[in-house]
């Protein structure tokens, strides 16, 4: 099983915030069956910009050792390498709390009409990983300039958490873990072997409400209430209307 906790330098977070995770169909089983979720390496990521502090972020942080008396052990080809470690050793999971009433959301993640938004809100999606390892971050993804801006300059993990705020219309929610964690004795967490995915795992149903795509026909939502019928998630229809005539 996994544990989760809030990211310790990030935003709090209510307890009954609702979040959304869209998903294709098989996915989706997956995760309401198997009761696991799938994290994907930084650096598979679309935005290039994943894992990478800001140079303004680099050096304000170069400055503040300087001043510090700490001794510079590397210099930008070390940052760089730094960088490339974080990238390719931490791993995350998607989630916004953008609701399924946003047709920009479905376009975005899905493109099949039989594709799903599952719900759940950050209480129970925390208490049903339960406790052990590997230990998972939970928190706020926070949008800037990542040339010019600084968020976080001392923390070179947090830039795990920043995103260009080309991306804020996402409102992601974001959960991490790294490679150490996650390949640890104790863990019970599975890396796939080409190290590009991580699955880690929940005590119990994670799952609230399940939301249908808004173009998902009358025979397969019918068959999606079958599905997921067994695992006692309510399937609901889209509130997006397509159709001046339904």
């Amino acid at each position: 099983m996994a544990s989760i906790r809030f990211e310790p330098n990030g935003e709090a977070l209510a307890l009954d915030l609702k979040i959304w995770r869209y998903m294709d169909f098989l996915g989706a089983i997956d995760l309401t069956s198997n009761l696991r979720m799938r994290l994907t390496l930084l650096s598979l990521f679309e935005d290039g910009w994943e894992g990478r502090r800001s140079q303004a972020e680099l050096d304000e942080d170069f400055d503040a050792r300087i001043q510090a008396g700490i001794p510079i052990i590397g210099d930008k080809e070390s940052d760089a390498i730094f960088t490339e470690y974080i990238r390719t050793s931490t791993y995350a999971g998607c989630w916004t709390t953008k609701s399924p009433a946003s047709m920009l959301m479905w376009s975005l993640y899905t493109s099949s009409p039989q594709s799903l938004a599952l719900e759940t809100n950050i209480g129970h999606l925390m208490s049903s990983a339960g406790t052990g390892d590997p230990e998972v971050l939970i928190g706020k993804v926070n949008y800037g300039d990542r040339i010019n801006g600084v968020i976080n300059a001392n923390n070179p993990f947090y830039a795990s958490w920043s995103k260009w705020d080309h991306y804020e219309h996402e409102e992601e929610i974001r959960l991490t873990s790294d490679v150490m964690r996650l390949m640890a004795p104790e863990s019970k967490s599975q890396i796939t072997n080409d190290r590009n995915y991580a699955y880690i795992s929940f005590d119990s149903q994670p799952i609230l409400l399940i939301h249908a795509h808004p173009k998902m026909t009358d025979v397969d939502f019918e068959n999606t209430l079958k599905v997921f019928a067994p695992h006692g998630i309510q399937v609901v229809r889209s509130t997006i209307s397509l159709n001046p005539l339904s």
